[in-house]
């Protein structure tokens, strides 16, 4: 829609034309009366908005014409004045037919929302339209302009003797005057809160013309880009954009002129800016666009998304731990099932042998079932379920006791340093796999210095993490703020490039020749399963640096010391087995056979209890396997203790003590039966349970 915007004020048709145009108005101005009717001789408009004091023609006399022509009569008016703010005024201008009689200053928001309630009155139908010459009103200016005149005649002539009356005409004079000047100034500062927008926006905004070049920028373009306003104002657009973006982007501007619309750049693309210093960033871009002197320029919202990608890239980094987490546990759990049958079949097999080579052969079948058992706990560690003996630990006195373990493996020019903090705080952890943590590390620094002379520095201390730091350190943003004991190995050896370093803790990835197995992914999840975090700094040719964080504990839960081992492990009673692995129900079930048991078996949670029904007081006891389909461990125990609450449970299963036992908080269980277990494990932990 049109609206003919009538102002003998510069500023004035400015701030109009500005509003009207960022509200989707076509806007044409005129300096007067005269002016304004030779525009609407030419051109029809939807509305007209007109100042009354104006030279050659005024505010009233223009309406007064408007409203008296056949063509122009139902055109909506609104008088918008700074001068004429008296009630009469406006008595005369309703009067003339105008829809609105305005007084400036009025916020630009509210000022539009008057357009849009007389453009729709006017749709509607509803505005009142003069109807004949307007006489009355004719009479009326008439009788006015001569009742001034006369005014004007007396003051003249009285000019000698009414020195007073003078002066109070030249104060009224003044003060009209500082009116208007309060009346302008108000305008000044309406449209300075506009330009105010602008400049405060927390988005840069960048208008461009249609042949490319920058026409408007605010500060935080200015900010964002890192250029003046004064370099950018007439350049093309390219300046802000990578080499390889700007061939795409200019063919870009002439699409979208051609075809203009409001639309959101930048989703699903790699869409980059490129600032004054040569750095890029990742942007989204809203489009809009407006016309301006005729002109149609594209407005881009520009927002910098680098924190918002760091956020994407550190959640996607999460999901692909936990998922390939997921994948090592099942792998683990799986692996551990086919392991019983090894180590459980072998054992028992051994105990059958005599003494002699047969026997000594599957000695070495079990200590390899041993090997791979440990494979499965560094799988279970990277899968964050892998803690195994729980104990009070000082790094300071623990790392001493293992250096000796990876020294054979390091080359002789390479120099250790240790620099171990005295009287830690202790840790809640399990010493094999600091052990395997601390081995992993130090092995790959010597990896990093080769064959040339070089330094590992290991180190020991305590560090205080807060919020700030946390957030600092993307590597550790799943921890909490508190007190963190840390051990650091440092090497100046090749360091790595960011590609290397973002890969290194990804399963079976390495650097290596003949590196094909799990390494730092392992020791990424044995961190994880103790509630630590692992911090890497390194660049290429300025060494690598791995500092490995664990909570300080209070509450160190103590080891019990071992109890005596039962010397008979021969037993009566009736044990149900239940195991969804055909294979671990067989081994189970000989094992138990020749240590004197009656054995029943389940190969499911409905069929254990489908048995437990028919024979409740006939079970001394149920081995049970903690993860099975359809219904868990857990929720069979649960249902096996509604019958008999009584009845004796061991839970058998691949993770750890700790972890399962965690499950069960708050039941009754009375034994756990680590996969993969011994002939001799298994009778030891069914005595042990029935006491």
């Amino acid at each position: 829609m049109k609206i003919l915007n009538v102002d003998d004020n510069a500023e004035n048709r400015y701030l109009i034309e500005v509003l009207g145009q960022v509200n989707g108005f076509d806007v044409v101005s005129a300096c007067n009366g005269l002016e304004a009717l030779e525009t609407l001789s030419s051109q029809p408009v939807d509305l007209i908005v007109s100042d009354v004091l104006m030279p050659g023609m005024d505010g009233f006399q223009f309406c007064h014409e408007v409203k008296s022509r056949e063509r122009t009569r139902r055109i909506p008016f609104i008088f918008y004045t700074a001068t004429y703010t008296a009630s009469q005024d406006a008595e005369l201008g309703l009067s003339l037919g105008a829809s609105r009689y305005v007084l400036k200053p009025v916020e630009p928001d509210e000022f539009m929302a008057i357009v849009g309630e007389v453009i729709n009155e006017a749709q509607k139908g509803e505005l009142a339209v003069p109807e004949g010459e307007l006489k009355g009103t004719v009479d009326y200016l008439k009788a006015y302009n001569a009742r001034l005149v006369h005014k004007l005649d007396r003051k003249i002539e009285q000019l000698d003797d009414a020195r007073n009356e003078l002066q109070a005409m030249l104060a009224a004079r003044d003060s009209e005057i500082a009116q208007r000047k309060r009346a302008e100034e108000a305008l000044a500062a309406s449209e300075g809160r506009l330009r105010a927008l602008l400049e405060s926006a927390s988005q840069g905004i960048v208008a461009v013309c249609e042949d490319g070049r920058i026409v408007l920028v605010n500060a935080k373009t200015e900010e964002m880009f890192g250029y003046a306003r004064d370099e950018l104002l007439g350049q093309s657009l390219g300046v802000l954009l990578p080499e390889n973006f700007r061939t795409a982007h200019a063919e870009h501007v002439r699409h979208y002129f051609q075809h203009p619309h409001t639309r959101v750049m930048g989703f699903g693309l790699d869409l980059r800016g490129l600032t004054k210093s040569g750095k890029e960033f990742p942007l989204e871009v809203t489009l809009s666009c407006a016309e301006l002197d005729g002109s149609r320029l594209a407005m881009a919202l520009i927002t910098d998304i680098t924190e918002r990608r760091k956020a994407e890239d550190r959640l996607w980094q999460a999901q692909k731990l936990e998922s390939i987490g997921l994948l090592a546990g099942g792998v683990a759990h799986d692996f551990n099932n086919l392991l019983v049958g090894v180590v459980g079949n072998a054992s028992l097999a051994q105990e059958l042998l005599p003494s002699g080579k047969a026997a000594e052969l599957v000695e070495g079948i079990i200590k390899s079932g041993e090997q791979l058992a440990h494979l499965t706990r560094q799988m279970l560690a990277y899968s964050g379920k892998g803690r195994f003996v729980v104990e009070a630990l000082d790094l300071s006195d623990l790392i001493p006791e293992i250096s000796g373990l990876v020294h054979p493996s390091i080359s002789k020019k390479i120099a250790v340093q240790f620099e171990l903090e005295p009287n830690l705080p202790r840790i809640e952890a399990d010493r094999g796999q600091i052990q395997q943590i601390f081995m992993n590390l130090v092995l790959n620094a010597a990896e990093a210095i080769g064959g040339n002379s070089g330094l590992i520095s290991i180190r020991t201390g305590i560090q205080t993490l807060d919020e700030g730091y946390i957030r600092r350190n993307p590597e550790v943003t799943a921890l909490q703020p508190g007190r963190y004991v840390y051990l650091e190995v440092h090497d100046d050896g090749c360091g790595m490039e960011e590609a290397t370093k973002a890969r290194i803790f990804d399963p079976f990835f390495s650097t290596k020749f003949t590196g094909r197995g799990l390494g730092l992914a392992a020791v990424s999840g044995i961190v994880r399963g103790h509630q630590g975090g692992i911090i890497v700094r390194s660049r290429p040719g300025e060494g690598s640096s791995f500092k490995v964080l664990f909570p300080v504990t209070e509450h160190a839960n103590a080891i019990p010391p071992a109890g005596t081992r039962e010397t008979n492990l021969l037993g009566t009673g009736t044990v149900l087995v239940v195991d969804d692995e055909e294979l671990v129900r067989g081994v189970t079930k000989s094992i138990l056979e020749r240590y004197g048991y009656q054995v029943l078996l389940a190969d499911s949670g409905p069929a254990a209890l489908d048995v437990f029904k028919r024979h409740p007081e006939n079970i001394t006891m149920v081995i049970l396997d903690l993860s099975m389909p359809k219904m868990d461990g857990k929720a069979v125990l649960l249902a096996l203790q509604e019958i008999r609450p009584s009845v004796k449970v061991v839970v058998a299963s691949g993770y750890s003590d700790d972890e399962v036992m965690k499950l069960f908080s708050g039941q009754h269980v009375s034994g756990f039966l680590q996969k993969p277990f011994t002939s001799t494990q298994l009778a030891e932990t069914v005595k042990g349970a029935l006491g």
